[in-house]
């Protein structure tokens, strides 16, 4: 359950613009990437979309990674004809969707454990148990995806692992490392891979390629050949009848007897004629062999006697069926004409059956692959070598199909039906070739040859080509684990030795490395002992260097101790001072209280200014209290008055004056201003520094 549940997460969907933009970049590069494929030969394809898939499963998630499989893929449906292929590309994102990050960040490994686990049954199933594709043509298609889906895979690694996508994406998450294992594995497997695919790609397009130059040349001699063979089949019987001609004297009347004897006697001489009739100049037929032949046919209609009569044609051709009815009888007939002194006398026609041509045929063929059909100027059979067509029969091998064109006139056919798969529509399709025969006979031959011989061939050597390259991958794979991890282990060793080293040094630990054979690392490790040498040191010094400080924290504390003691005593003495200084300033204060006095008293050092209730009386201020600060008395002082004011307080501070006294005008709360008369005397410190100054102000506006 736990499984389902996590494959149904809906994916996040607070993406900043970036990642948006790079999402829908992927996937339409998915796409893409199954639409522009390598065709290797036959049908077999290599495709690059799922890049784009791992690369979007890496960034984004397995659901992500889905949803652009399912996009991605929908292609091999249109290219293919199924969707199983489809079905095999999506589970591959989400298998190494789930599994990466969980179990391994390794996707490269996950990659090739699908396709060795999951992805070859499933071809497996679905080609050769459902679609019923041959053995070979299964194994080739899961070879080949296996290959390209660990090719796909390993290119995705590299791009996640060393392209800085997330700093592009600006990615606030955890910063994406990849071990110094993952890394060797990864270039090994590239050192390995690519060079070994693009070895196999190229001879495998380069094989299909020579093999179908050579299907056209194979087909272009066996044309030739064939038509000499038909040239001089044909000519050896236009010969043989020319010869009969000239046996026959058709000019003396009433020669039917000697005609006929004659020519009874001569086809034994050409016993290659099954029939041989001898007409006049009106069509009538004056002799024939054998003789008990019936002789209603009427030659004088004949287009091929017309055309010798017209001197049109010094031979024809002519394919006819005898007796259709009873039975299969095709036959072609080939006449000459009689003439004397440039005079028609009539014709002599020989006929042969077509089985006569078909033997032909079987002696031309090259092997057993290869089919010839001849075909009149009404598209009927007249001889082939196909067992499924009969002779007569309309000619339909172009219909219903998909023409891709080569040279010299050669063709590939392939079922144009959408409802097939396409490793189907290969495995039935030929190449053929459709030429005519010479200028004399209006005949064509056409050579076919069935691809699938051809591509069992080409799939038997990249069978074993592919195999080797998958064994190759997967012994890369254990190679470079085995490798990476012989370099990374002293690398792990020194990781472990190294953690919490300062810890360690001071638990006095013993610190064990491990010799490498590998010099860096028995560089690093040497670094490392001088290391713990001059931190062990410097720890001995600052332990030292502690336990002087703590001895001395110990000397001073005392000594501050003591020195507490004597402050104790002195603030208990300062506070007795500051209790009867208080009592004799409430002693004051209750004495001036009745008085029209209002006493200040001025903090030089903290600005601080005491106002007594009656100087808030005074100003009119006796139920707001202003705060008390300076600037409550300077604020309120009239600006005629503040210089001269402050000058005398400046003149009292610095001992010119022993008394301070000034009489000025200050603002009461009513708005108004009145005139105060103010004294004071400072308070100097041992320095003779004055650190207070303390007065009264009286009230004298009456008095001006």
């Amino acid at each position: 359950m736990r499984f389902f549940t996590n494959l149904l997460k809906l994916p996040k969907v607070s993406l900043n613009p970036k990642e948006i933009l790079l999402l829908i970049l992927l996937i339409i590069a998915g796409y893409l990437g199954n639409y522009f494929k390598l065709t290797l030969f036959f049908g077999v394809d290599f495709l690059f979309g799922s890049i784009a898939v791992l690369i979007i499963v890496a960034i984004y998630g397995s659901v992500w990674g889905t949803i652009a499989s399912i996009i991605s893929s929908s292609f091999t449906w249109v290219l293919w004809g199924h969707p199983y292929a489809m079905i095999i590309f999506i589970c591959e994102s989400i298998f190494v969707g789930l599994f990466l990050r969980k179990q391994s960040q390794n996707l490269l490994l996950l990659n090739g454990i699908y396709w060795l686990v999951l992805g070859i049954p499933l071809v497996a199933i679905f080609y050769g148990g459902i679609l019923q594709i041959s053995l070979i043509a299964t194994v080739l298609i899961a070879i080949k995806q296996a290959v390209n889906g660990i090719f796909n895979a390993l290119v995705c690694s590299l791009i996640i692992n060393y392209l800085p996508i997330e700093r592009w994406l600006r990615i606030k998450t955890k910063k994406h490392t990849i071990s110094w294992q993952q890394s060797l594995f990864n270039l090994f497997i590239a050192f390995v891979f690519f060079p070994v695919m693009t070895i196999n790609i190229n001879n495998a397009i380069r094989s299909a390629e020579t093999i179908e130059m050579a299907i056209i040349k194979d087909i272009n001699f066996l044309s030739l050949a064939f038509k000499n063979n038909i040239k001089f089949w044909q000519e050896n019987h236009i010969t043989s009848l020319k010869r009969i001609a000239n046996y026959l004297d058709l000019t003396e009347e009433n020669s039917f007897i000697k005609t006929q004897a004659n020519l009874e006697n001569i086809q034994k001489i050409f016993p290659q004629f099954n029939e041989i009739y001898i007409v006049n100049n009106a069509g009538k037929i004056i002799a024939k062999s054998p003789y008990q032949l019936k002789s209603s046919i009427n030659f004088s209609e004949r287009t091929d006697f017309q055309q010798l009569k017209n001197y049109e044609s010094s031979f024809t051709t002519n394919i006819q069926s005898t007796s259709i009815k009873l039975g299969k009888d095709e036959i072609v007939n080939i006449g000459v004409p009689i003439v004397n002194n440039n005079q028609f006398l009539g014709a002599i026609f020989g006929e042969l059956k077509l089985t006569k041509l078909i033997n032909l045929i079987e002696t031309t063929k090259i092997n057993e692959d290869f089919e010839i059909t001849i075909i009149d100027q009404k598209n009927r059979v007249i001889a082939t070598s196909l067992d499924t067509i009969e002779p007569l029969e309309i000619f339909t091998l172009y219909e219903d199909k998909k023409i891709r064109n080569l040279n010299n006139n050669v063709v590939h056919l392939l079922p144009s039906s959408p409802n097939l798969p396409a490793i189907w529509k290969w495995e039935n399709s030929f190449y053929a070739q459709t030429s005519s025969l010479n200028n004399d006979i209006d005949f064509k031959i056409v050579i076919q040859i069935p691809t699938k011989p051809q591509i069992d061939y080409i799939r038997t050597i990249y069978i074993k080509n592919l195999s080797i390259m998958l064994f190759t991958a997967i012994i890369a794979l254990i190679a470079a684990m085995l490798l990476s991890n012989k370099l990374v282990q002293p690398m792990l060793r020194l990781t472990q030795v190294t953690t919490d080293l300062p810890q360690k040094i001071l638990a006095e630990e013993e610190i064990i490395f491990d010799n490498s054979i590998v010099a860096e690392i028995d560089s690093l490790t040497h670094n490392f002992k001088s290391m713990i040498l001059a931190l062990n040191q410097m720890f001995q010094e600052i332990k030292s260097a502690k336990n002087s400080l703590e001895e001395r924290v110990e000397k001073r504390t005392q000594e501050l101790s003591i020195t507490n003691r004597e402050l104790e005593s002195e603030i208990i003495k300062r506070q007795e001072i500051e209790a009867i200084l208080r009592e004799r300033e409430e002693r004051y204060e209750l004495a001036i209280s009745g008085t029209n006095d209002g006493i200040w008293d001025w903090d030089l050092i903290t600005n601080q200014v005491y106002y007594s209730p009656t100087w808030m009386r005074i100003l009119g201020y006796e139920d707001q209290p202003l705060p008390n600060i300076f600037s409550t008395w300077s604020d309120n002082v009239h600006p005629d008055s503040l210089l001269i004011v402050m000058s005398d307080i400046n003149d009292h501070l610095e001992g010119k004056t022993d008394v301070y006294q000034n009489t000025h005008r200050i603002k009461h709360y009513n708005g108004n201003y009145i005139w105060i008369a103010s004294k004071g005397k400072c308070i100097r410190n041992e320095q003779g520094k004055a650190y207070r100054l303390v007065g009264i102000i009286t009230d004298i506006t009456d008095k001006k």
